[in-house]
């Protein structure tokens, strides 16, 4: 009971408060550790990753499951939009806290790419902008058919969509069952990989997202059942 209480607290504070009067940098006392603690643990294996040799083994391990991580960890504090006030309240805050640091450091980039460039010219300028641009739109984190890349700021990009799309499927069709949508979402991204089929702003990634967020939330919905046989799942997790 006491663990259902400081998780909802963590929720409601950490990841949806309903007032900003705390500012940017404020830092809650009751953050729950071991969420914190996973987090911090996924952050340095993202670091690692991108240090070891690529395709190697412990890189293949590696990115076989620190992203989702991160999104199962995300679901688990999410609370979802109870009204269209809260929903637009978790748009506003997202624009805030996801796109406009993404809008920033895209910006910067482009202005350091021009900057360490051999022109210097407005026309220089314009086309770093541009591709910039056009990296954002897509949002990839990688270069693929002759665009650009985004990098690692692919993953603010979804998340903010992720969270869209489970508030605004919950606001949708209330009181259902909504884990066949969010799962035939996460199938259809897995799908478009295979197939090769890329989205603008990442949507063929993003939908897998949003299946991962939902099984976080349904980790923390059923958190006592997953504590009473966590060393099985814990295993089949390896094993798969």
């Amino acid at each position: 009971m006491k663990t259902t209480l400081l998780t909802d607290r963590q929720t409601d504070r950490q990841t949806d408060r309903l007032t900003d009067r705390r500012g940017f940098f404020y830092i809650d006392s009751r953050r729950i550790d071991w969420i914190d603690i996973a987090k911090g643990i996924a952050i340095l294996l993202v670091i690692v990753g991108h240090t070891v040799k690529f395709g190697g083994t412990a890189r293949n391990f590696i990115f076989s499951f620190h992203m989702p991580l991160f999104f199962l960890l995300s679901g688990y504090t999410y609370r979802l939009a109870a009204n269209k006030q809260e929903f637009w309240l978790h748009v506003r805050k997202g624009i805030r806290h996801l796109l406009l640091p993404c809008v920033l450091v895209a910006a910067s980039s482009a202005l350091a790419q021009w900057g360490m460039g051999s022109e210097h010219s407005i026309s220089a300028l314009w086309m770093a902008i541009q591709r910039m641009a056009v990296a954002f739109w897509w949002a990839s984190g990688v270069d693929f058919h002759s665009h650009p890349g985004l990098g690692a700021l692919w993953f603010l990009i979804s998340l903010f969509w992720a969270k869209i799309f489970l508030d605004g499927i919950h606001l949708l069709f209330p009181n259902k069952d909504n884990g066949y949508i969010y799962t035939f979402l996460g199938i259809l991204g897995v799908f478009l990989g295979i197939k090769g089929k890329w989205l603008p702003q990442n949507m063929d990634v993003t939908f897998m997202v949003v299946l991962f967020m939902y099984l976080g939330m349904l980790w923390k919905k059923y958190a006592a059942k997953v504590e009473e046989h966590e060393k099985l799942l814990f295993f089949s997790a390896v094993i798969f």
